[in-house]
């Protein structure tokens, strides 16, 4: 009996000692308050007496309201170790950790809290929660009713559907969305006007231009090769630059154009496009210079010396003065 009760006293001083190795320096918890279901790692600052060393168990001690998934230790300084616990708890409320042995020390009455979302066992009521917006509410209302005992549930008829909830920022979203669904739509309507005028803007232009550089540039090749060409020949050549430089540049179906119909035509072309002097006398002149090719074509007419020059230096200026009177107004 004497040797049993020196066994227990002598283990009892052995686990008092072990306990005298070590002091708790700091606990801290990631994260700070946790759910049922949630992560936790714990973090132990331990001061160790010098040559007391620490190492992980193995295997990891277990419980019935949390899991251990993993211990790490790590010295910090000579004498201060880090003991990191990473756990899952499965059950809300106040819970003491199985004992940890780390070797040479062993953990024990470590305490931890773990909240739960839904209810407070001790007033059987919803305490908190997340977001907290009915917590208050809620045990304000509630505040006449008994506490109810460890175990018990407070039941009661499911009330009314509560109001819409959004999330921040939806009213904001929605409105963005319904400018943009109004304003789209509004904004593709007038960028395809506006795109539509300017290509029809440079189509223009560029057909004006065009039409005139192609119309120069046959007159310059004509003048050079005045001596390929009799009278007739000449005037046709001349008179189809010209058909052509006017049914480019004015949308006038001048190829297929007699004389007198060159003449009707071109007269009403510019009374109603841009009804001026200037124009009036230039279409004369243009039909002018037809009928002169009518009577060298048709009726035997010749040309006298320099004259082919000085009828092609006029076709140039009828360019030049139908553009540079075209300059202001759309013809």
């Amino acid at each position: 009996m004497k040797r049993w009760l020196i066994v227990v006293l002598l283990g009892s001083r052995l686990a008092a000692a072990a306990q005298e190795n070590y002091s708790l320096q700091e606990t801290s918890l990631l994260p700070v308050r946790f759910y049922v279901g949630d992560h936790v790692e714990l973090r132990i600052h331990i001061k160790a007496k010098p040559g007391v060393g620490l190492r992980p168990p193995d295997p990891l001690p277990r419980g019935s309201w949390l899991q251990i998934d993993r211990i790490l230790c790590s010295r910090i300084r000579e004498d201060i170790w880090l003991a990191r616990i990473f756990f899952t708890t499965y059950k809300p409320g106040s819970h003491l950790l199985p004992e940890i042995d780390l070797g040479e020390i062993r953990l024990t009455d470590l305490k931890v809290e773990t909240r739960s979302i839904l209810f407070d066992r001790r007033a059987g009521r919803i305490a908190e929660s997340r977001s907290g917006r009915y917590a208050g509410d809620y045990l304000e209302q509630n505040a006449d009713r008994p506490a109810l005992k460890t175990g018990e549930w407070h039941t009661e008829e499911p009330g009314g559907p509560r109001e819409q909830l959004f999330l921040p920022g939806t009213w904001a979203r929605l409105g963005g969305v319904l400018v943009v669904v109004i304003t789209a739509p509004l904004m593709f309507f007038f960028g395809l006007r506006i795109s539509t005028r300017l290509i029809r803007y440079y189509r223009l232009r560029m057909r004006k231009s065009l039409a005139r550089t192609r119309a120069n540039r046959a007159l310059r090749l004509l003048k050079r090769r005045l001596r390929e060409y009799d009278a007739r020949g000449f005037f046709i050549r001349i008179t189809d630059i010209m058909r052509e430089y006017l049914e480019r540049r004015l949308r006038f179906p001048a190829y297929a154009a007699t004389t007198l119909e060159l003449n009707r035509g071109l007269a009403a072309h510019f009374a109603r496009t841009a009804p001026s002097p200037t124009f009036e006398k230039l279409s004369v002149d243009i039909v002018a210079l037809f009928r002169q090719g009518d009577r060298v074509k048709f009726g035997g007419d010749d040309l006298v010396e320099g004259e082919r020059e000085l009828v092609i230096d006029k076709v140039s200026g009828f360019v030049v003065s139908l553009e540079e009177a075209a300059q202001n107004v759309d013809v």
